[in-house]
């Protein structure tokens, strides 16, 4: 049968059900990419605020089974996603603007919405629960997804839209360990810098 794992925000009624915790190691690394290629404006001052709307600060593992109902898993994920969205964009916003001055900066607001992170077994995964005893290794996509809404206010002009951001990586992994703190590590700085490059083209349509 094929073992799907997920994580998700937490519901009250499961925490009493849960009895450890694991923190996942956040990085705010802005990919070269983005950085390297920013059309500066020197012009326009800006102004940066975030609001978490993500109701829990933790994120639990959940088991399920083809067709069978989510059941949780003794281990909490645990990591703050909103600080590092925050320190991401306001370090991407000083490279972007650097002009601090002006009698009508532009406002981005940045709302954040949800963030998901999971693993699924691939076809190569040999991590079941009997080999798994045995230390066999196996095969798992790792994904993060985050989604945000975006506000920018400029020129007596307010124009919001919806971002999602998305990373996966494959890696092998050991089931039941916390090996997996690190690939999940990589892919929400995947997504969060997704969320980044497309905030960048929303601006750039705004003519910013």
């Amino acid at each position: 049968m094929r073992n799907f794992y997920k994580l998700a925000l937490s519901v009250t009624a499961v925490v009493g059900l849960l009895s450890c915790s694991t923190n996942i190691p956040m990085t705010t690394a802005l990919d070269n990419d983005i950085v390297y290629t920013l059309e500066v404006n020197d012009s326009i001052p800006v102004t940066f605020s975030i609001e978490n709307q993500v109701p829990e600060s933790s994120f639990f593992q959940y088991k399920k089974a083809v067709r069978a109902t989510l059941t949780p898993v003794e281990e909490e994920m645990v990591f703050n996603e909103y600080v590092v969205m925050d320190q991401m964009m306001k370090d991407f916003l000083r490279y972007r603007f650097t002009g601090d001055s002006g009698s009508d900066p532009a406002q981005i607001n940045m709302a954040l919405k949800s963030v998901a992170i999971y693993s699924e077994a691939t076809e190569n995964d040999k991590a079941t629960s009997m080999n798994s005893i045995f230390i066999i290794s196996g095969t798992r996509l790792y994904t993060a997804e985050v989604q945000v809404e975006v506000t920018i206010t400029h020129d007596g002009q307010t124009t919001r839209r919806t971002i999602y951001g998305k990373g996966n990586v494959l890696r092998e992994s050991f089931r039941k360990t916390k090996g997996d703190v690190g690939a999940f590590s990589h892919v929400l700085n995947q997504a969060n810098n997704r969320v980044v490059y497309f905030t960048n083209q929303f601006l750039k349509d705004l003519g910013l």
